[in-house]
């Protein structure tokens, strides 16, 4: 071949003139890479520009994705973020949507209808036409007239129109009443004497009567078969709600009629719920008693607190302490109260 020179004819060992460089296999890699680029896009022919195809210099981006994909175009047309100033739930009639989607896509998409001619903008406001927007505060209606109907105003302002007063006393409730004996007494102090005389009793019945449905849906609760126990862990967890329940009622109508300072009601009271409380289930685990002592408690310390405020007779302490004998084999806190009415009674008779 033209390069390969031949050799020299003397008496020296036979070399060549100009010895031959092979490629190296990197530089055969990039080649071959370069020309496959070439045949799969088509737009390299060998007559082009040489600083294209320069080995050590990088691809430009075009040649590599001549046609970008639908991502690229986004991220290509998103820029900066930038927060509108309108809110537009129109998602669908981007810019860069209707490019993605193409002609085919937009036929079904919604056509936006346009007005043909102009109209006036509604506003929501409060304010009255023809008013300037500072003077919105002046016609806004105010908290107190919001709650009272022109109905009821109405009704308030002619007494003609009004019901009884007993027949409207029984839809308030027990707190407006108290406020309404109140203010009646305050406005008529002569009314005082007359109203303490015509104050009844407190009626226990219906307190006996929640504190038996109370005691009834304890023992509801229990387990109801023969191979399962009604005083274990198991069965207490069943009623421990139950139980709750039963002790706030006992403790919160004694403390009501504490309050009212019936004193002699208090003490009925208490023996009554006593029985109750000793008819609920006594637990194999102690602790698990500790509702039904704290009972105990509360009713004993409402009769001793009803025996120090109470202006009882000889005669009204001797029926309380008879009363009281057969409770204190329950609860030794019966036994204070028991001392204390021996004292009352020993003083007394000094």
């Amino acid at each position: 071949s033209p390069d390969v020179r031949r050799p020299v004819t003397n008496s020296s060992p036979r070399t060549f003139a100009a010895p031959f460089n092979p490629l190296s296999p990197t530089t055969r890699q990039t080649t071959r890479a370069l020309q496959e680029i070439q045949s799969h896009f088509g737009f390299l022919t060998p007559g082009s520009d040489r600083r294209s195809s320069n080995l050590s210099g990088n691809l430009n981006a075009s040649l590599v994705s001549p046609n970008p994909s639908p991502d690229e175009m986004v991220i290509q047309a998103r820029g900066r973020r930038q927060i509108p100033i309108t809110f537009s739930p129109d998602v669908t009639r981007s810019p860069i949507r209707q490019r993605i989607q193409g002609p085919l896509s937009s036929r079904l998409m919604i056509p936006f209808q346009t007005r043909s001619s102009p109209r006036k903008k509604l506003t929501l406001s409060d304010t009255p036409p023809g008013v300037p927007t500072g003077m919105s505060a002046i016609y806004s209606p105010s908290p107190d007239k919001l709650k009272i109907s022109p109905l009821a105003k109405k009704m308030r302002l002619d007494p003609g129109a009004g019901v009884s007063p007993e027949t409207a006393i029984k839809a308030i409730s027990k707190k407006q009443l108290e406020n309404l004996v109140e203010k009646l007494l305050i406005n008529h102090p002569q009314l005082r004497d007359e109203v303490s005389s015509l104050v009844p009793t407190p009626d226990l019945n219906p307190l006996e009567e929640k504190l038996n449905f109370l005691k009834k849906n304890i023992y509801k609760s229990l387990p109801n078969t023969r191979l399962e126990s009604k005083t274990d862990s198991l069965a207490y967890n069943r009623v421990s709600v139950h139980l709750q329940t039963f002790k706030k009622c006992v403790v919160e109508n004694a403390r009501i009629l504490g309050e009212g300072q019936q004193w002699l009601s208090l003490l009925d009271y208490s023996i009554m719920a006593w029985g109750y409380v000793k008819a609920t289930p006594v637990w194999d685990n102690p602790p698990h008693n500790n509702i039904r002592k704290s009972c105990f408690k509360h009713l004993a310390t409402s009769v001793m607190k009803a025996l120090k405020e109470g202006s009882f007779s000889r005669e009204q302490c001797i029926s309380i302490q008879s009363k009281l004998q057969n409770l204190k084999g329950d609860s030794d806190e019966m036994m204070v109260c028991l001392k204390f009415i021996d004292f009352y009674l020993t003083d007394s008779n000094q």
